[in-house]
């Protein structure tokens, strides 16, 4: 599902009930289009993503990623650095406002012209 302006309280995924905290800046995407996956689990290992994004004015394009930091990262957290992803120093949070559970994850990005 394409969410656009990303931001705070954003629902994450479609499965779930968990929304995004601390979106601030480029760096977390704020304000960026946000492709809500339709699951946060259950995912078949070794399942290939692929993604293709055109410019809206001809100028670079920033895809980014945002990973567990925890075991169930998918060795993306060793893979996208490998692929000229860079890791911000910042985290996004990830809360069920009903049960006050929730995690962090780390956001990998890299542009492309």
């Amino acid at each position: 599902t394409l969410v656009s302006d990303f931001k705070n309280d954003v629902k994450l995924w479609d499965d779930r009930n968990y929304i995004a905290k601390g979106v601030e800046g480029a760096s977390l995407c704020e304000g960026g289009l946000y492709l809500k996956p339709s699951r946060v689990k259950t995912i078949a290992q070794n399942t290939e993503i692929s993604l293709e994004a055109l410019s809206v004015d001809g100028g670079y394009v920033s895809v980014c990623a945002f990973v567990f930091d925890d075991w169930k990262d998918g060795k993306w957290d060793e893979t996208l650095p490998s692929d000229g992803f860079a890791v911000s120093d910042n985290k996004l949070q990830f809360i069920d406002p009903a049960t006050a559970a929730g995690g962090n994850m780390f956001n990998f990005c890299k542009t492309f012209s």
